[in-house]
């Protein structure tokens, strides 16, 4: 028996816990994939995550050696992963910015810095925080009193708000006007979100009849109406008055977004996103534990749902860069648009575009695939270790797949939900790893899913108008 991984707040405490993983991207800690291994073959062939058969009875993570023994070996402190040589070339320490991912990197902003091109994580150059030291190092350090913000807007300074979009109007073309009402807007840090340091504030929201909701996970403030809809217009000038502020005295960019729609958009592939926590499925009894797939799917497309022409789906992942987004903005266990419930072991995407070139057909008012009786766009078939990826008919590579080792794996043991009688036929988000598993539609331990929009119906707007 293991302490709850949760209760771990550091990180080395976290990985002397053999049960237990830390995870960059939430800096959280959490129970180790090694323990969904339930057979010593499974568990001994997931070398990725480290893991050991234990007691011939579970499967362990290998508690993580400290860098400290080494120290006086730099060879051998070279050739630990997560370890380098100290300046004094003799003491073994922790590698800081040994992440793999851009908000595992800048969750330490003092030591880390997130190369874009490389999509690497290297240490920060220029850390002295006064102007003396800075301009006398030898690392071609300039000190700065503000720091660029994005293309749009020049600079911000450390601990003073600033307007990111102060010019803001309304100008759209396309079958929908600024006098038609929207649902909501959102305001994203698209890149370069520091979590707990950076904030988006709308102060003025409440006099302009508008309710503003910031969410520190994934760095989103979200606007709507504290009354009768509100017209994109009047979103216009709530936005306009929407302020950046951060503590973080790194220098590092912001690329800050705005978009109409009750949905982040991301200007990686022009669709929209939003992680809605179970409480939101509304066609679940409020005394129901859990919020089935199905039902999740049914809000995604409802036509009270739609964001400007665009009708919703639970989200389909076709590229690591779109991965890469969902697991930025995820805030739990979420369902996802996969599922393999018509044939056991073919995983395909079954909603959305995808499940349109699955042979899904759609009305031009609802969806109107019987889901019970859809494949979808092929993703891959088999379970546990066989699982293969198809191939991606347009360019000749596998699907992009991000299965947690040894998943899906349709278990038919004990579990919330129905596992025994029904197997696991639908995917979702591991979290806080972001890692995709099977489980039953009905599974107690989802907290919510993620809805996208775009390619099912027509934008009524010229995109360069609805977003900035």
């Amino acid at each position: 028996v293991h302490q709850p991984c949760p209760q771990h707040l550091v990180q080395a405490d976290c990985l002397s816990d053999p049960g237990c993983v830390w995870f960059d991207n939430s800096l959280s800690c959490g129970d180790s994939p090694c323990l969904h291994h339930c057979d010593e073959k499974n568990c001994t062939a997931d070398l990725a995550n480290g893991c050991t058969w234990t007691n011939g009875t579970i499967c362990l993570r290998q508690p993580k050696i400290a860098c400290e023994i080494h120290t006086g070996k730099p060879a051998d402190c070279e050739a630990q992963n997560d370890c380098q040589v100290d300046k004094d070339g003799s003491t073994c320490i922790d590698k800081k910015c040994n992440r793999d991912n851009e908000q595992g990197c800048l969750a330490d902003p003092d030591d880390c810095l997130w190369n874009n091109l490389n999509q690497d994580c290297t240490e920060r150059p220029c850390k002295e925080t006064q102007e003396g030291p800075c301009v006398a190092s030898n690392e071609g350090c300039v000190w700065q009193t503000t720091i660029p913000l994005n293309s749009t807007v020049s600079v911000y300074a450390i601990g003073q708000p600033m307007i990111p979009f102060p010019t803001v109007a309304c100008t759209v073309s396309g079958s929908c006007s600024c006098s038609d009402t929207v649902k909501g807007a959102a305001v994203d840090i698209e890149e370069g979100y520091i979590k707990g340091k950076d904030v988006l504030i709308c102060d003025q929201c409440t006099s302009l009849g508008f309710k503003s909701e910031w969410h520190e996970v994934p760095g989103v403030l979200y606007l709507k109406s504290a009354g009768a809809p509100k017209t994109m217009t009047e979103y216009a000038a709530a936005i306009a008055t929407v302020t950046f502020t951060t503590t973080s005295d790194t220098g590092m960019p912001r690329t800050i977004s705005w978009n109409y729609g009750h949905a982040f958009l991301s200007s990686t592939n022009g669709h929209y996103y939003h992680y809605y926590s179970k409480s939101e499925c509304q066609n679940v009894d409020p005394k129901a534990s859990e919020c089935h797939w199905g039902q999740a799917q049914a809000e995604c497309e409802s036509s009270d749902n739609m964001i400007l022409g665009l009708r919703g789906y639970l989200i389909t992942i076709t590229t690591d860069e779109e991965d890469r987004v969902a697991k930025m903005k995820l805030e739990g266990q979420g369902w996802m648009g996969a599922a393999d419930m018509k044939d056991e072991g073919k995983w395909g995407w079954v909603v959305g575009p995808e499940g349109l070139e699955g042979g899904c057909t759609y009305a031009s008012d609802k969806s109107g695939c019987n889901l019970s009786e859809q494949v979808g766009l092929l993703i891959g078939t088999g379970n546990g270790g066989s699982f293969a990826a198809a191939t991606d008919v347009k360019t000749g590579n596998p699907m992009y797949t991000n299965w947690e080792a040894g998943e899906p794996n349709d278990f038919r043991g004990s579990c919330p939900g129905s596992c025994a009688t029904e197997g696991e036929d639908y995917a979702h988000f591991r979290w806080p790893s972001g890692e995709w598993n099977d489980f039953p539609g009905d599974h107690q331990k989802i907290d919510g899913y993620i809805c996208e929009w775009g390619g099912v119906g027509q934008l009524c707007v010229d995109p360069k108008d609805a977003s900035g």
